[in-house]
């Protein structure tokens, strides 16, 4: 496997309860192959270094390049917008398709997963969703309030009905979640976040400072539990992008802040940033900030949910919770318990090994 694209969480605890959560994700260090680079050469090599979200990177990488260089920003690509938004639906049912139904214990019926490839177009998502995850028009999905949600997931008359249904009989944590200020924070800490090596890991700031998730919530909201609130909140996001197709917000942007260039673009794990510096047509600095990072490197939400937990009420969540908050990495969970044996769990293979530990000690899939 390679590790370079493997979220792990760790669980550390005693032998009976799990008390802190961590998470370490190493992005390849993709920055190097474009530093030095000609802009035009950049943007060619973008989308051929990137597979991973590359409608969303190839918009970042675009503002970016812009906001760097002298002379007005190009105008706003609606094309390319369209490009990000149907990646961004495309990868949330993927991964849903794919990876959630073992997690929750709903599976869909046969054939399902072979109609992804033809979920080619707004069109085509927007008249599939409303066949086989809200079971009416997106946009009256969007309408309902906390109340009309619940009694959709009570029906349970689709598969993601009877997700939401089921985590909502699991909640026992009541949270709120408030907005990250991604872009707020990119403004502020935009020469700070550059100046990191390519390919590191972390914020510049404190864990305190930095923005805990992706924005999936742009109002202070109160959920049941984490877990119930991300599927919602992924709801939410799929269900506007079907309601209102082309007509949506700009799902990428940028600005130049001094001789700093800052494109974003938001896909399915929540909003990425691409910020470069350019001198005299090439590109001397360069650093891409997926979400990965903002949605783990302060756990604060993930501490809330499975701290003081036992091991086995932790685990189960712990593996909804990584596939909720980042829809496309494949994800690890290390335990590291005051007890000789742990458990690592890798959803990439579907797979779970006992493997020995020692108290503090790490262990590796």
């Amino acid at each position: 496997m390679n590790r370079s694209h493997v979220l792990t969480l760790t669980l550390r605890g005693d032998s009976q309860w799990v008390r802190d959560v961590s998470a370490e994700w190493q992005p390849l260090p993709v920055e190097r192959l474009l530093i030095g680079a000609r802009v035009a050469e950049a943007e060619a090599l973008v989308p051929a270094a990137l597979a991973l979200c590359r409608h969303a990177h190839c918009a970042a990488a675009h503002w970016a390049l812009a906001a760097a260089q002298p002379g007005p920003l190009r105008a706003f690509n609606a094309p390319r917008d369209a490009r990000v938004r149907l990646e961004a639906a495309r990868e949330t049912l993927r991964r849903w398709l794919i990876d959630l139904p073992g997690e929750l214990g709903e599976h869909w019926a046969g054939g399902t997963l072979a109609q992804w490839p033809q979920l080619d177009s707004h069109a085509a998502i927007a008249a599939w969703c409303a066949d086989h995850v809200f079971g009416m028009q997106a946009a009256q999905w969007l309408a309902l309030d906390g109340r009309g949600q619940r009694a959709w997931a009570a029906r349970r008359t689709r598969v993601p009905a009877r997700w939401l249904d089921t985590l909502l009989r699991d909640a026992d944590r009541a949270c709120i979640a408030t907005s990250a200020g991604v872009l707020h924070y990119v403004d502020r800490a935009g020469a700070a976040l550059l100046a990191g090596a390519p390919g590191a890991p972390g914020m510049p700031f404190a864990a305190a400072d930095a923005p805990p998730h992706a924005d999936l919530w742009e109002t202070p909201t109160w959920m049941p539990d984490l877990a119930s609130g991300l599927l919602i909140a992924r709801l939410q996001r799929l269900a506007y992008y079907c309601a209102h197709g082309d007509d949506a917000p700009p799902v990428s942007g940028g600005w130049r802040a001094g001789t700093l260039g800052v494109g974003w673009a938001r896909g399915a794990r929540g909003v990425l940033v691409h910020l470069a510096r350019v001198e005299d047509g090439a590109i001397v600095a360069w650093r891409i900030v997926p979400p990965t990072q903002w949605n783990f490197d302060a756990p604060t939400l993930l501490r809330q949910a499975l701290a003081q937990r036992s091991w086995d009420d932790a685990l189960r969540r712990a593996a909804r919770l990584a596939l909720l908050l980042d829809p496309c990495v494949a994800h690890e969970i290390v335990v590291q318990r005051g007890a000789p044996r742990g458990v690592v769990q890798n959803t990439q293979s579907g797979t779970q090994s006992e493997t020995q530990t020692g108290t503090g000690a790490q262990s590796h899939a």
